[in-house]
């Protein structure tokens, strides 16, 4: 499967019904939530999350690595991500994301998020890979232009006005691992502590990261 995703289409005999129902298992053996990891934009993941929340199950779904991979991110060095991370979260947001209602022959998205996701990932561990748990104010950069460019993507779906007319919007977050971070600003001498509070910093002082953000991300 492209891009490690395991909640499109291509995978429904595995979390399926008519396949090894892995959905239903994990239900059966009292989980609440399904976290998953690789996502494909371009791939439709309404069956998945539909699926999901007929048999109660939460979902906390991700970016993929790919979006961090683009010209003014990673593949830079700069790890200014808002504008990749916005295409990629933009194409999530039409292909499952937000719901859609059958209106005068087509389907139309209504700018609410699917019932079925309680909370967005941004990045998975990215101390670990953009570029190195070494270099605290590049990965901490990444993640909060990334939450500024998943922030446009959502203005531009119209998301806002009617998640607070007629629902609420997932938070965001991002995940990091048990390594001390001995560069970071602070707890550097306490697992995962230091990545949260530099990621924290970069958001309330963005000058300090060298990130000029269109949002407000304290």
């Amino acid at each position: 499967l492209g891009r490690d995703d395991f909640f499109c289409d291509d995978a429904k005999p595995m979390w399926g019904p008519k396949g090894r129902g892995d959905l239903q298992i994990m239900k059966l053996l009292g989980a609440n939530t399904v976290r998953l990891y690789g996502n494909d934009p371009s791939l439709d993941h309404v069956d998945f999350l539909d699926y999901a929340n007929l048999e109660g199950l939460s979902v906390i779904p991700g970016n993929g690595d790919a979006a961090f991979y683009g010209e003014n991110c990673k593949g830079s060095g700069n790890y200014s991500c808002a504008e990749g991370v916005k295409d990629a979260y933009g194409g999530n947001l039409n292909k499952g994301f937000l719901k859609k209602v059958f209106k005068g022959g087509f389907y139309e998205k209504v700018g609410v998020y699917h019932e079925s996701i309680s909370m967005v990932i941004v990045v998975n561990e990215p101390e670990l890979k953009f570029p190195s748990l070494d270099q605290p104010k590049s990965w901490a950069k990444l993640v909060a232009t990334a939450i500024d460019g998943m922030l446009d993507a959502e203005d531009e779906a119209g998301v806002w006005n009617a998640a607070v007319e007629n629902g609420t919007k997932p938070n965001f977050t991002a995940t990091f691992s048990f390594a001390h971070c001995t560069k970071c600003g602070k707890f550097g001498n306490m697992p995962g502590m230091g990545q949260m509070w530099e990621v924290r910093n970069a958001m309330l002082h963005p000058e300090q990261y060298g990130i000029e953000s269109k949002h407000d991300l304290s």
